[in-house]
């Protein structure tokens, strides 16, 4: 592990107000957001420890990106970390609710709205897929050759399961955690 900058709480508070603010396009924008301020701009975590956390809130009940939200947030400040970084995330966001509310009440949809909509859509796909590579990329780069077919078929086999949408996506999410665990000793063992 390299060393991590610190961050005061107050730095924290506003670190995740902004990703509120900013965040539009759902999970993937944010998550990429996350990352991005985490892992990349500054220091504060290990792109390891960022996979460890993001691992947890994805088998956590729930929604994941409030989950890792906490869990950033305790990882720093405790649970009053965990307390100041879930505010700070979203209570700009209840606040873009609310004054959207404003724009989409009436009798007929806001034209300009639907326009953000289908903008924003694609740019939200795009920015999940790169996140989804930024954090499996450094993981791929430390196995070897054939753990890394095995963590590609088992990515494989959860992109075609979740594409005709008859399992549900929890299912996937076990599915998969339950493979690493079987995969873990006889097979990504080797790497370590």
């Amino acid at each position: 592990m390299t060393a991590r900058e610190e961050v005061t709480l107050g730095e924290l508070t506003f670190l995740f107000a902004r990703i509120g603010c900013l965040a539009y396009g759902g999970g993937g924008a944010t998550l990429a957001m996350l990352h991005q301020e985490f892992c990349v701009r500054r220091s504060l975590v290990t792109e390891e420890e960022f996979q460890v956390l993001f691992g947890i809130s994805r088998v956590l009940p729930g929604m994941n990106l409030l989950s890792l939200t906490v869990l950033l947030g305790h990882r720093f400040h405790g649970l009053l970390g965990a307390l100041a970084a879930l505010s700070g995330l979203t209570v700009p966001c209840f606040l873009v609710i609310v004054a959207g509310c404003a724009l989409v009440s009436g009798d007929r949809p806001n034209p300009y709205l639907q326009g953000i909509v289908r903008g924003l859509t694609p740019t939200a796909a795009a920015l999940l897929l790169h996140t989804g590579w930024q954090l499996s990329r450094s993981a791929l780069q430390k196995q070897e050759a054939l753990a890394r077919g095995y963590w590609l078929l088992v990515a494989g086999a959860g992109a075609v399961a979740s594409v005709d949408g008859r399992v549900h996506p929890a299912w996937i999410v076990l599915a998969g955690a339950l493979t690493g665990i079987l995969l873990a000793r006889p097979i990504l063992g080797r790497d370590r």
